[in-house]
């Protein structure tokens, strides 16, 4: 298999530990498949692991391209029906099958191969299902995703061969993935401080998308840049650094706030199957939409109040006034917007609370205000919803500051907690990451007028989180006399 000189060098680096951070369609499962596929054979009846952040994840982004690349190679699946193929996933293999040196007690998270070698696969939501004891090698997909203690202490710290102590791939540990959205990720910089302290040991990766740009084309950078949106495209393909500040309008605001959707495993007593995400939507319950108007951005939020009482923020919809063009048929910002919405949450079964800006009641010089717009649509669609927004000032910045930092602090009883979906709703958590503050505790948004800022990292998104944590959830935080808060 051919390998551009970017790949080559990463492969065959003779660092023990290997990070590698690169944009989308660089060639990261192709590296991994290959190096997995070198410690499996130059290694035989060795253990290994491969880790993401679900089952899902594995069986159904990284699993199928990589058995792709080890079928192109020479490997296939065992047939048991010709006798022939060199390895089974997730059942007991055949007889004849070389012996591990470590015994397996389980094949239901296992790929097993004919020379003795099986490599485990193992998921950060569901540390039930991983098997303990020793690793000989072992590699992580999506690594920015993932916890750093889970992965040090838990996955790497077990990675101890006794067995291939004078193999150079013996202890080899392969961690892969693309730029951090959240500072939970940022903990992968620390080893590339350590290649540049011990390069013989340590080697730290950083490359864009383009490096592949011969496998790839220009064709599919430039079908991106339509469908990402600026700031998008600039980390996943480009793999620019965010800056997330430490303070700002939200210091409340950790990475326990965001998850990663889990997944359903379904095991029969021969195989594990391939995992189907665990949606974090139902339609039997209400949902909670919150909007912010603009002339340049218009955003939707959609929350949903579990029966856990979290509330999870699971999706979000936006238009930018770069998006339409002199020809556009499918109407202004607002209207695009909840098109978008219906066709998705359409057949919704029971009421939709809305929230957002009280400025969405004024008329202006609209025939109609905004909020008339968006229930007429709603009403269209048959969907059933209340306006939860009352036509009155918005509450003063400091204290909106306090109320919602309380919130997010997770100590105020009965108050739902707050949990952002990190895989559909990255622009809002960037958004809350890059909010300032000013003097009197007002939110700085200086941002959007700032013509050449994308949109992603202006205040339109936190904007719209702001109005349905007060309207929804302001009543639990109690304004003790003496606080400095009026009731208005």
């Amino acid at each position: 298999m051919n390998l551009n000189n970017y790949q080559f060098k990463f492969f065959t680096h003779p660092a023990l530990i290997k990070v590698l951070i690169a944009g989308r369609g660089w060639g990261k499962t192709t590296i991994l498949a290959l190096l997995l596929y070198r410690c499996l054979t130059e290694m035989a009846r060795s253990r290994g692991y491969i880790v993401g952040r679900t089952y899902t994840q594995i069986f159904t982004k990284f699993l199928p391209p990589m058995i792709k690349i080890w079928n192109s190679i020479g490997l296939q699946e065992y047939n048991p029906t010709t006798g022939k193929g060199h390895y089974v996933i997730g059942k007991q293999p055949p007889l004849h099958f070389e012996q591990p040196l470590q015994p397996i007690k389980s094949c239901k998270n296992v790929i097993s191969f004919i020379n003795g070698s099986y490599i485990e696969l193992m998921s950060m939501d569901r540390p039930g299902l991983n098997l303990g004891g020793n690793f000989d090698y072992g590699c992580f997909d999506e690594v920015q995703d993932m916890n750093q203690e889970k992965v040090e202490k838990d996955y790497m710290i077990a990675t101890r061969t006794t067995a291939f102590l004078d193999n150079p791939l013996g202890n080899n540990i392969y961690l892969t993935g693309t730029m951090p959205w959240t500072a939970s990720g940022k903990w992968i910089f620390k080893y590339e401080k350590l290649a540049q302290e011990n390069p013989e040991d340590y080697m730290f990766y950083l490359r864009t998308s383009y490096d592949n740009i011969g496998l790839l084309g220009n064709r599919y950078f430039n079908n991106l840049k339509k469908i990402l949106s600026p700031l998008m495209y600039a980390i996943e393909i480009e793999n620019y650094h965010t800056t997330i500040l430490t303070g700002g309008f939200y210091p409340s605001f950790t990475d326990t706030h965001c998850y990663t959707p889990q997944s359903d495993i379904k095991q029969t007593a021969n195989a594990l199957t391939f995992g189907v995400s665990k949606a974090d939507y139902e339609k039997s319950t209400p949902l909670d939409i919150s909007f912010d108007f603009g002339a340049k951005v218009t955003c939707l939020l959609v929350a949903q109040l579990g029966n856990d009482n979290v509330l999870r923020f699971i999706d979000m919809f936006a238009e930018n006034s770069l998006s339409l063009t002199d020809t556009d048929t499918t109407g202004h910002l607002l209207q695009r917007v909840v098109t978008r919405f219906v066709k998705k949450y359409g057949k919704h079964q029971t009421r939709i609370n809305i929230y957002g800006d009280h400025t969405g009641h004024n008329k202006s010089d609209k025939s109609e205000t905004s909020y008339v717009i968006v229930e007429n649509m709603l009403k269209s669609a048959r969907i059933n919803y209340t306006n939860k927004v009352q036509g009155k000032q918005n509450p003063k910045h400091a204290k909106k500051y306090f109320i919602i930092n309380q919130i997010l602090s997770d100590t105020i009883d009965k108050c739902p907690k707050i949990r952002i979906n990190k895989e559909s709703c990255k622009d809002l958590i960037l958004s809350i990451q890059s909010s300032p503050v000013i003097d009197d505790y007002q939110k700085d948004k200086s941002s959007e007028r700032n013509v050449n800022l994308p949109p992603e990292k202006q205040t339109h998104y936190s904007d719209a989180f702001d109005y349905i944590l007060m309207g929804k959830l302001s009543q639990f935080v109690p304004l003790e006399k003496g606080s400095g808060f009026s009731l208005r």
